[in-house]
């Protein structure tokens, strides 16, 4: 008798969960209306991106940056977009920045390198420390949904100023800012 009400009290428990997960299903799949509205077309633009007119004078290196801000610091940074293959977000407003005191392939005199962005020929180590992720965000710090390859004429090797706040899931080995602003200087 106490196999068949366990294994009735088992049953029952197994079509709760059933049933449960079914309904938690059925209910986010009913409703794609909502998440599609909580992200508004501005928000998920570049538009939101300020463009700044003139180069900020108060901009620190990369490398600085990452021995001196903490998370949720103002940052106004500056610095050229590389030091990785793929500098640029896929599908995100982002890129990675590299302190301007990195060398990048195509100083080194010869043209040897597709990607001269990617600072291979550079110290592995001194790379790493060299390096920070920025990514552009809307009013609510939302990432904005939309690659910057291209945006304002960038593209690897830009020299930029980003301003924004040091996001607070940044560590010292890796700096990541929540930028607002951009500045891009045309050489």
């Amino acid at each position: 008798m106490k196999n068949k009400q366990t294994t009735f009290i088992r049953s029952m428990l197994i079509f709760s969960a059933v049933i449960s997960t079914a309904l938690l299903v059925a209910c986010g799949e009913s409703s794609p209306e909502k998440s599609k509205s909580a992200i508004s077309p501005k928000a998920n633009t570049l538009d939101s991106i300020q463009l700044m007119d003139t180069k900020p004078s108060d901009a620190i290196s990369v490398k600085a940056a990452r021995e001196q801000l903490e998370p949720g610091a103002e940052a106004t940074v500056f610095g050229q977009i590389g030091g990785v293959d793929q500098p640029f977000l896929e599908g995100y407003a982002g890129f990675v920045l590299a302190d301007t005191d990195i060398v990048f392939c195509d100083e080194m005199g010869e043209d040897h390198c597709p990607t001269p962005w990617d600072a291979c020929c550079e110290d592995a180590d001194k790379l790493k420390k060299s390096r920070a992720s920025v990514q552009f965000v809307d009013a609510e710090g939302r990432i904005l949904h939309e690659s910057m390859k291209g945006f304002s004429g960038l593209s690897g090797l830009s020299h930029v100023v980003v301003q924004g706040t040091v996001a607070s899931s940044s560590t010292p080995e890796n700096l990541i800012i929540e930028a607002r602003s951009l500045y891009s200087v045309q050489k």
